[in-house]
């Protein structure tokens, strides 16, 4: 990781929190991606609705 980047971990508080997770996971599931993405950004392979992320 580049020392020079930071981030901060926080709990989804509001509704729209969480959409813009569930956006943010479709945008980025494996068969959404094209392959030179895959190889050099990655993908993820879980597929939750959005009523799983709210509870």
């Amino acid at each position: 990781m580049n020392p020079s980047f930071s981030f901060r971990i926080e709990l989804a508080e509001q509704e729209s929190d969480l959409k813009g997770i569930y956006k943010l996971q479709k945008k980025n599931l494996q068969r959404n991606l094209s392959e030179e993405e895959i190889l050099t950004q990655g993908f993820v392979t879980v597929d939750h609705e959005l009523s799983l992320l709210e509870k």
